[in-house]
């Protein structure tokens, strides 16, 4: 009997599909926040704000969070098996 080939893992993967007016990020393990940039994937222990009428998108495989105005997110596990997000303020 022939052995099976291994199964690659995938890594999950969170990335900005979307982001407009004032989306801010502090990125794990840092106190300070800064502008958002669409191109920078997020991991473990980041935390997302949305300003007031500012709007983002969020995206994992086919799943889209959408975060409106005044949205705090943070994302606590993110790997191959698992996401928890955490929504601590929303309007």
């Amino acid at each position: 009997m022939a052995a099976r080939p291994a199964r690659t893992r995938q890594h999950a993967s969170l990335d900005w599909g979307y982001i407009s007016g004032a989306v801010s990020l502090s990125p794990a393990g840092e106190d300070d926040w800064a502008r958002a940039n669409v191109n920078r994937p997020l991991t473990n222990g980041d935390r997302l704000w949305t300003d007031a009428r500012a709007r983002a998108e969020v995206q994992l495989g086919g799943a889209t969070v959408r975060l409106g105005a005044q949205t705090s997110l943070s994302v606590l596990n993110l790997d191959d098996r698992i996401t928890q997000l955490q929504l601590t303020q929303a309007l």
